[in-house]
């Protein structure tokens, strides 16, 4: 593709689509090292005109290990913008899913040794709350890793990279992996249940006999 601007004026340019007729379009907005409360510092009218037009069936959010890392870190506070966070991309397009990703087992060097990241523990409970008091889905990536402590695991496996932090290439396809099991396996089990609820219950004939 080549854009030509029609001056020589400066240009700002927000977005970039090319879609197919059919089948899934996935667009990703990645920025590293940045914290949920981000998305509260931009326009909200912007990015809600920009979500409606896009139009998404489900928004997935993958933020918490920046926040376990921060000493500044409050439960409450950050259940509640969290919560805010959700609120706001409910108003700009109320029929979209949304799942929270939630962060995965880490550590930290303090003083030459490893320790644990301290707060992902609250960070999930935070996010779990906000997910619940705003009907989204929440998928445990640590739960999913192995639990507390599974990070050193996967850095032995070569699926986590030496900072004890980031995932390998496969690692990260492994996590894929995992989540799309998992969202799979929901997906059937809805189809299962709608499918037994449409189907037309039959009385049938009293039993004489008894």
């Amino acid at each position: 593709f080549m854009l030509t601007t029609l001056s020589s004026r400066p240009v700002r340019l927000f977005g970039w689509v090319a879609d197919k007729p059919r089948g899934i379009t996935y667009e990703a907005l990645g920025l590293d090292g940045v914290e949920a409360s981000v998305m509260l510092r931009w326009d909200e009218a912007m990015l809600a005109s920009y979500l409606r037009r896009r139009s998404p069936g489900l928004i997935v959010l993958e933020y918490g290990t920046n926040e376990a890392a921060a000493a500044t870190f409050k439960f409450e506070s950050y259940r509640t913008m969290f919560s805010n966070l959700l609120q706001r991309l409910r108003r700009a397009v109320p029929g979209a899913s949304i799942l929270v990703i939630g962060p995965p087992d880490g550590y930290l060097r303090y003083h030459g040794k490893w320790q644990l990241l301290a707060e992902v523990d609250a960070v999930t409970a935070a996010q779990q709350s906000a997910c619940r008091e705003n009907a989204c889905a929440f998928w445990d990536t640590r739960e999913r890793m192995g639990g507390v402590g599974s990070m050193r695991d996967w850095v032995f496996a070569g699926l986590a990279q030496a900072d004890y932090i980031h995932f390998t290439f496969e690692g990260y396809r492994r996590l894929a992996a995992v989540l799309f099991g998992d969202i799979m396996k929901q997906y059937e089990t809805f189809q299962k249940i709608r499918m037994e609820l449409s189907e037309p219950v039959s009385h049938g004939q009293p039993n004489q006999n008894r």
